[in-house]
């Protein structure tokens, strides 16, 4: 008799990164549900070579995007209610993993928005995604991965 096991979608930022990546890789022929869609998107996160790496269960600190001056600014605020009081988590480039880990900000908690401002890196983009379960197909939407190629569209029509 099998084992009847809930498996959640995401266990982590790096399982969330082999996700997109695994359905980057299927193609029409050998599948329902192609990823050919999602090509760019993994790309783009297979460029954050210490994404898929870890030491003893640990996932390597993501690259500082610290302004020169060593000011930091909030790349992702959370605002959470608890106990019928908002409040509010900010979070700059260095700290992903804590995102991660803040267990008093969990993903089924009522009421959360959560704001990212500005470029945010791969590592960012596999957080959030684990986190709160979002759907590549947000991160493929709302990211510039074809930038080059809207240039020379516009261009085209442009004369």
């Amino acid at each position: 008799m099998k084992d009847n096991k809930v498996v959640k979608p995401t266990d982590g930022p790096e399982n969330y990164a082999r996700a997109i990546i695994s359905l980057s890789k299927r193609y029409t022929s050998t599948s329902v549900f192609p990823g050919n869609n999602y090509v760019d998107l993994a790309e783009w996160i297979l460029q954050d070579r210490n994404i898929l790496r870890t030491k003893s269960g640990l996932s390597p600190k993501p690259p500082s995007l610290v302004h020169r001056a060593g000011a930091t600014h909030d790349l992702v605020v959370v605002y959470y209610n608890a106990d019928k009081k908002w409040h509010i988590e900010g979070y700059d480039s260095e700290k992903s993993q804590e995102l991660h880990g803040d267990m008093h900000i969990s993903a089924g908690d009522v009421g959360q928005i959560v704001f990212i401002r500005g470029f945010i890196s791969p590592r960012w983009v596999s957080t959030v995604g684990s986190k709160y379960n979002v759907d590549p197909e947000f991160f493929r939407r709302h990211m510039d991965f074809l930038s080059g190629t809207a240039a020379q569209i516009l261009q085209n029509h442009m004369w």
